[in-house]
């Protein structure tokens, strides 16, 4: 008899589909003997790397101003901010990456231009004055903004938002 859905109970449907997601998985479908150990599992290993295989370094809550520029270079502008006393120096460092860079062609006004219109009720051609529009190319730069609040030279918080610069060519 061949193979129909009519003919399947929603339990062997369900053994059905657990095999195979076993089976594409790479898990043992057969349950281990009684008595013996499971394999134990393989340890993850951390998610952020970069290209080299080294581990990638995460801001953290108190990271010293040093280091910071040591592992992510010069803030694109540093702003110095009020602080409550005079013994306190509050500063906000701001790293800007360029995630992408597009030219896109923008409408930026229009031009009267004579055209042929064809032949007028007396028989003569006709001109009229058709609007062109005129166009020129915008520069369009997106950034990952990265600020950092700096109090005496240690990371108190950070934040992170997308930028974005246009400029007219």
């Amino acid at each position: 008899m061949p193979f129909s859905m009519k003919t399947c109970s929603a339990a062997t449907l369900t053994l059905v589909a657990f095999t195979l997601l076993a089976a594409t998985s790479g898990v043992s479908a057969t349950p281990a003997e009684p008595g013996t150990k499971a394999a134990p599992a393989e340890k993850a290993e951390p998610a952020a790397k970069d290209a080299s295989g080294k581990a990638k370094l995460v801001l953290e809550k108190g990271m010293d101003g040093d280091t910071i520029l040591k592992n992510f270079g010069q803030p694109y502008e540093i702003k110095p901010m009020e602080a409550p006393d005079k013994d306190t120096k509050v500063e906000r460092w701001i790293y800007r990456r360029k995630v992408k860079e597009t030219t896109i062609q923008t409408a930026s006004g229009q031009t009267m231009v004579p055209t042929y219109s064809g032949f007028g009720g007396s028989g003569a051609p006709t001109i009229t004055e058709v609007a062109v529009p005129e166009f020129r190319p915008k520069l369009v730069i997106i950034y990952q903004v990265t600020e950092l609040l700096m109090i005496n030279g240690k990371l108190e918080i950070a934040k992170q938002w997308m930028g974005q610069d246009e400029k007219y060519q």
